[in-house]
């Protein structure tokens, strides 16, 4: 007995020291599992930000996503905090020992000297009976499995991000919107003024006429700002040319074909309509041309607008009001907005059979593209299949 009590004063004695050192290797392996939850909840937090369309380089996301990951962590740590005698019953379950070790380590939360004899034997005969190998075996969790959780949650983040990376622009459409803002702030000059063709419209017709002048010209100066500030997002790109393509097909229809400013107006919507045609968008339904052809009978070349609208082949023509043969109208198109691109000014684009249409309005790389566009309509013609008209009346 005398020495059962040394030991017992010592410590060695006690099953506590076991259990202790097992309650801090249990700590260790819940904070590691806090951890990689906190992980993998940060990247599917941001998966979920991508998804939605957020940008990851915002402060913002990463704020929310961090205090949701921190969350994850801290209700993890609380909900499974390893506790001394939840620890000591758990090994006690797994190792078969009916109970023993939780009285055990319940009795020696007693002091020493107050401590009973029958309690002093029966931590004694634990240390006998069990190692601290057995006792870390059985009180570590299995948290290898929370290994895998933030790997997968970078795959969900990498998916979502490589799924949702927004198509890029061609580089030159640059060279199209500086162009497209001289003519439609010509367009407005010469609606503001009066001094022109369009003055014939009524006072309703023309203040609707300056009023969609206005817009456009504000859109084409929003998209010249945002090519110049180097955004290259397609689909944004894309809303904001298709918005000004209809309020230029609108300003079109209300301008009389051969007033100045209606030309002006053409060649601001043949320079839109290229650049809808880079970004991949789909060509707008046909328009009602009545008045257009109309106009451009009373101005001498009605017969041959006519013949390019039944055609196709003709509608870069017949979109600016004079037939092909319009000698004086063709200059006057290849005076406007080419005048100003760098590729004509440079004579890279040598004349071609597209540019004796009405003018080079295009930088020379895009004459593929126009051919291509001119032979499609008229290749459907000779097919007698209508539908790719709306590409040519666009």
């Amino acid at each position: 007995m005398p020495i059962v009590a040394s030991a017992d004063r010592s410590g060695a004695g006690e099953v506590a020291p076991l259990l202790h050192r097992a309650l801090r290797a249990v700590g260790l392996a819940r904070l590691a599992e806090a951890v990689l939850l906190a992980a993998t909840a940060l990247t599917c937090v941001l998966a979920a930000a991508a998804l939605s369309g957020g940008t990851l380089s915002r402060p913002a996301t990463w704020g929310v996503a961090l205090l949701c990951a921190s969350l994850v962590a801290l209700t993890w740590w609380l909900e499974k905090r390893p506790r001394p005698a939840r620890l000591a019953a758990r090994v006690d379950s797994k190792l078969g020992l009916g109970g023993s070790l939780l009285t055990a380590y319940e009795a020696e939360q007693t002091p020493p000297e107050r401590r009973s004899p029958l309690a002093r034997l029966l931590s004694a005969g634990l240390l006998r009976r069990i190692s601290e190998r057995q006792v870390l075996a059985a009180a570590l969790p299995r948290s290898l499995p929370f290994a895998a959780l933030p790997f997968l949650g970078a795959g969900l983040l990498a998916i979502v991000l490589e799924g949702g990376e927004p198509e890029r622009a061609v580089p030159w459409l640059g060279e199209l919107s500086g162009p497209l803002v001289v003519e439609l702030s010509q367009a407005r000059g010469l609606l503001n003024s009066g001094q022109d063709r369009a003055g014939e419209l009524s006072p309703a017709a023309a203040e609707e006429a300056r009023h969609l002048a206005r817009q456009a010209l504000a859109s084409a100066e929003a998209l010249d700002r945002a090519l110049a500030g180097g955004q290259d997002d397609a689909q944004r790109l894309a809303l904001q040319t298709r918005r000004l393509q209809e309020r230029l097909g609108e300003l079109g229809r209300l301008l009389p074909p051969g007033s100045s400013a209606g030309v002006a107006a053409d060649r601001a919507r043949a320079l839109t309509d290229a650049m809808a045609m880079a970004l991949g968008l789909p060509s707008l339904p046909a328009r009602d041309r009545e008045s257009a052809e109309a106009g451009g009978g009373a101005g001498g070349g009605g017969e041959a607008e006519s013949e390019a609208g039944r055609d196709g082949s003709g509608a870069l023509a017949s979109d600016r009001g004079g037939s092909a043969g319009d000698g004086e109208q063709a200059a006057d198109h290849g005076t406007g907005a080419a005048a100003t691109l760098p590729s004509a000014d440079r004579g890279v684009a040598p004349a071609t059979p597209e540019a004796a249409v009405g003018g080079r309005w295009w930088p020379g790389h895009l004459d593929g593209i126009v051919r291509r566009w001119h032979d499609a309509g008229a290749a459907a013609h000779q097919a007698g299949d209508d539908s790719s008209a709306p590409l040519l009346d666009n």
